[in-house]
């Protein structure tokens, strides 16, 4: 019992006294300068341009929209930006999904499902690093 008598008012003191080692300030936490964060793995980077591309659709922004597109993409007339105009408005709202995804160096094929059927075959393209929407 003596010993229990000791540990718990040790405890308690070390519990109280470390308290104080806490702090909270305000504004967001940042790395030291110098210190980058880790890359986005190829998966994450194409899955973030299919949902920046379903925005930019959605949107009605079709000059970001071209700018996510492959160089022989963009060179088409079928995708400038009146024409994606004419065909978002004889077409709804995207809602993509990934449902399969192989990437070979820096190509990559997606299976890309919108509202959950229809599923269609998408190139990507790396060019100068960033993954590009590629499919004509």
């Amino acid at each position: 019992m003596r010993l229990a008598g000791l540990l718990v008012p040790a405890l308690i003191g070390s519990a109280i006294a470390l308290t104080g080692c806490t702090r909270e300030t305000p504004g967001t936490a940042m790395a030291p300068p110098g210190v980058t964060a880790l890359p986005q793995s190829d998966e994450d980077q194409i899955t973030d341009l299919v949902e920046r591309f379903e925005q930019a659709w959605n949107n009605l922004r079709f000059g970001e929209l071209r700018d996510l597109m492959c160089t022989e993409m963009r060179g088409q007339s079928e995708f400038d930006e009146d024409a994606l105009q004419e065909a978002r408005s004889g077409s709804g709202r995207l809602d993509l999904a990934i449902t399969e995804l192989a990437i070979t160096g820096d190509t990559a094929e997606a299976v890309i499902e919108n509202d959950g059927d229809d599923p269609d075959d998408i190139a990507f393209l790396r060019e100068e690093d960033e993954w590009k929407w590629c499919e004509f």
